[in-house]
């Protein structure tokens, strides 16, 4: 018989049976919201990643991928990223960071030999049009020896991190923990009070409600992650801003691609309602704290789609871009990207961002971002050039990316060769920023600074 105080559910003799184990909870760290995102949205096929393009300055002297390995495992302790990968423990759960294998540094960092500097924009387009594996750490890094012409010997190093890494800005500053001299990106104005954050985030949502539906469709573009074109260009920064007539850069910059894009096909200005929709990128996050993570908000704005002069094309953009100007809609969708997803069962998670961020919302991204004032050399070898290398978004045909970098504007582009040429419009912008040079506005040289173009 039972003991007088034992219970239903002891066994026999009064003992209990070992209690069921909670199953442990899982190890990792949490990937926020906003950095899912771009897992999810890299689930339509279209690989999520940003990067930096870099010519160095002396073509007979340049790090080898031994020291650049060392150069990335001297600072893995500082950006656990680098040494970790994404684990889903199932697709009702938050996706992770946790610890990889060893790195396979035959796969992250490699050597490639390419013909020219055509070459090279060439494989950036391969290796940005390939997903990374999940497997291991997403982000990889590839040098380039060029061997034909007078191109022969240059060297170049693109580094590419997955967008749930980090943005663009995030990438630059990740880099830069790698060159010589150390140094801080500019600093935006300080921070709102948090009630007056709290105020403008509402007024942003409802502003963001009314900003419009669906653009027009441009055409039938390639699947998601088929084969990109990539080309890049640098302007001196002192003539596009005095060819800006006082304008926002950002503004300039808008105006010569949306132009650029028109005189190199015409049959997209005819096939759209005469405006595209752009996804500008603002952050909303002081650049010197921001190594990892997404710490920036896109906003719309439909700019004029035709091939009048660059003068006409920024006006009218000046205009449309006025209420970006203010931070309540980059506030709102912070929030939305921050906090609103995180509160979402992680299916309804993934099926918002694969259905906003795309070609059924925008056309392409515009982005501009602040880089350092002053040369800066990797193992003792100095940098001539850097360009962002910015992702497609889904069935969105372009996206160009902005550097200002040592007195010079780097402009990557990358498109969906099914609709738009990279190279042709990367040449009209050189030639429509030099007609307005041409034009002798003030404080722009009619002798033009050299320029390097794709």
């Amino acid at each position: 018989m039972p003991d007088a105080h034992s219970s239903p559910a002891d066994g026999p003799g009064g003992e209990r049976p070992p209690r069921r184990r909670r199953s442990p909870r899982t190890a990792g760290t949490v990937i926020p919201s906003a950095d899912a995102f771009f897992l999810h949205v890299e689930e339509t096929g279209e690989p999520q990643m940003a990067g930096g393009l870099v010519f160095y300055a002396d073509a007979g002297i340049h790090p080898t991928c031994e020291e650049i390995r060392r150069l990335v495992a001297a600072e893995s302790g500082g950006l656990p990223r680098l040494t970790q990968r994404v684990h889903q423990p199932s697709r009702w759960r938050r996706a992770r960071w946790v610890a990889a294998p060893p790195l396979d540094w035959d796969w992250h960092v490699v050597d490639l030999a390419v013909p020219d500097r055509q070459g090279v924009f060439d494989a950036v387009a391969a290796l940005t049009s390939e997903r990374f594996p999940r497997d291991r750490p997403l982000w990889r890094i590839a040098t380039f020896t060029m061997t034909e012409g007078n191109d022969a010997g240059r060297r170049a190093w693109l580094v590419l991190m997955h967008h749930a890494i980090a943005d663009g800005i995030g990438t630059v500053l990740q880099v830069m923990r790698m060159l010589r001299p150390s140094t801080v990106l500019p600093t935006p104005p300080e921070a709102r009070s948090m009630l007056a954050t709290a105020g403008a985030t509402v007024v942003g949502l409802a502003q963001l409600a009314g900003d419009g539906g669906r653009p027009t469709s441009l055409g039938v573009s390639g699947e998601p992650g088929s084969r990109h074109l990539f080309c890049a260009a640098g302007l001196p920064m002192q003539q596009v801003k005095a060819a800006s007539a006082g304008h926002r850069v950002t503004d300039l910059i808008m105006a010569l691609t949306v132009g650029a894009i028109a005189d190199a096909h015409p049959e997209l200005v005819d096939a759209s309602d005469g405006m595209l929709r752009v996804a500008v990128p603002l952050m909303v996050r002081d650049p010197s704290s921001l190594q990892e993570g997404n710490a920036v908000a896109a906003v719309m704005v439909d700019v004029p789609f035709h091939a009048g002069t660059t003068d006409e094309l920024v006006a009218e953009i000046a205009t449309r871009t006025a209420p970006l100007r203010t931070p309540t809609r980059a506030l709102a969708s912070r929030w939305v990207m921050a906090s609103l997803l995180r509160a979402f069962p992680e299916p309804c998670a993934g099926w918002f961002a694969r259905t906003v961020y795309g070609g059924r919302f925008f056309h392409g991204i515009v982005s501009n971002m602040p880089g350092p004032t002053r040369q800066l050399s990797m193992a003792g070898v100095d940098l001539e050039e850097v360009y962002p290398v910015p992702s497609l978004a889904p069935r969105a045909p372009f996206v160009l990316g902005g550097l200002s970098w040592n007195g010079v504007l780097g402009l990557g582009l990358t498109t969906d060769p099914m609709l738009m040429d990279a190279g042709a419009i990367i040449a009209g912008i050189h030639r429509r920023l030099a007609e307005l040079i041409d034009d002798g506005r003030p404080g722009v040289s009619a002798r033009r600074s050299p320029s390097r173009g794709g």
